[in-house]
């Protein structure tokens, strides 16, 4: 890392079908690859990213490449905090974000076949790993489409608040925030007020995700189960209506809605519209068609909802629901 004349290994997981094929990839930053693929040089456990993404595969996922940065030990904190707070110093962030974008980034780029455009390149990250991976995707919307939030530790410092207010929305982008309720009394509260600071500058309800768990730990077996689904809801609604017509002048009500959905300005089509439903991290939650140009909601659970909308002559919309009792 030429900004702060440090070395750091890094880790490279390619998709099972990359030395058969000749495709680009999509690209995903992580941090501590020491957590993320080998139990023996994990902290306390490994985040089985690699089994993951393989199993995901052979399930139908397209693939991605995951570019993982070992956390230099002492010099994590610096390292992973962009302000250096009181008690606890750091502040190096500014200068490990550079590195990856200005270094790390381009080597990638020309050494493997990724898809380096801003859509198809993520970031994320847990704990510190997860302040430092929002306050790059704020720092470099042109280069960061999307971002998974695990844990993060906001309470470290306001000024990421305070950044994000002044940086303000610049690109569309995709943030997944995930926490689990049995971490400190701060953590859901702070990431609900940052999930609401990013709504007020402009971010629209469809590029955030917010999910928190009864169960949840800041610990990295909390992590391992959290990394596919928030990877398929970064990832892979995106790559399903890749070079699909958008519709424009659709109408739709009410929202929240409590047994039914009402829409207005639908094509017409030979076959059905399609209506699935994806909860707040990419998950499949019910599958149906229109009729009527409406929706029964009768059979979901009360809830945030992602509905794609989506007809076999390659229009789509995305509606971000709210079913209430």
């Amino acid at each position: 890392m030429p900004q702060l004349n440090r070395n750091r290994k890094i880790w490279v997981y390619l998709p099972p079908d990359y030395a058969t094929s000749n495709r680009s990839y999509p690209v995903l930053y992580m941090h501590d690859a020491q957590n993320l693929f080998d139990d023996a040089t994990s902290f306390s456990g490994e985040w089985q990213v690699d089994e993951s993404l393989n199993r995901l595969f052979e399930e139908g996922d397209n693939g991605i490449i995951v570019i993982a940065i070992e956390n230099g030990g002492a010099d994590r904190l610096a390292e992973m905090t962009p302000w250096s707070n009181p008690s606890y110093g750091g502040g190096d962030g500014e200068a490990y974000v550079d590195f990856i974008v200005q270094n790390l980034k381009p080597y990638v780029d020309a050494n493997l076949r990724t898809l380096a455009d801003q859509p198809h390149t993520g970031i994320m990250g847990s704990s510190l790993g997860g302040l430092i991976s929002l306050y790059a995707i704020i720092r470099y919307q042109e280069v960061f489409g999307k971002a998974g939030i695990l844990s993060p530790s906001l309470w470290f410092t306001d000024d990421i608040y305070n950044f994000v207010t002044s940086t303000g929305k610049q690109a569309d982008v995709r943030i997944a925030f995930v926490a689990g309720e049995q971490e400190s009394s701060d953590m859901v509260p702070d990431m609900q007020a940052m999930y609401n600071t990013l709504r007020n500058v402009g971010f629209s309800a469809d590029e955030l995700s917010f999910a928190t768990d009864a169960d949840g730990q800041h610990s990295e077996w909390y992590w391992r189960r959290e990394f596919p689904p928030t990877y398929q809801w970064l990832f892979q609604t995106s790559t399903v209506l890749e070079g699909s017509v958008q519709l424009r002048g659709l109408r739709y009500w009410p929202n929240p809605s409590v047994d039914t959905l009402y829409l207005e300005g639908l094509p017409a089509s030979n076959s059905a519209w399609q209506a699935r439903f994806y909860d707040g991290l990419g998950r499949l939650a019910k599958s149906t068609v229109v009729q009527n140009d409406q929706i029964s909601l009768r059979d979901l659970i009360s809830g945030h909802y992602y509905l794609v909308l989506h007809n076999e002559n390659d229009q789509w919309a995305v509606i971000h629901l709210q079913k209430v009792e």
